[in-house]
């Protein structure tokens, strides 16, 4: 059974979803037309935060 990034949190077997964050990320990278490796940098480094600005 394929699994969705939405749906990733819920499988327990670790292998599984870290393959899957792997794929997303180069997916999401591709059509950004940056490397897997910035876009994970670049959301690491943010934490999550969105907003304008360093608010670090």
């Amino acid at each position: 059974m394929p699994v969705s990034p939405s749906t990733a949190s819920g499988v327990p077997h670790w292998p599984t979803r870290y393959a899957l964050y792997v794929s997303t990320m180069h997916g999401w990278a591709r059509e950004l037309g940056v490397t897997a490796e910035w876009l994970e940098w670049l959301l690491f480094d943010r934490n999550g935060r969105v907003h304008d600005g360093d608010e670090r």
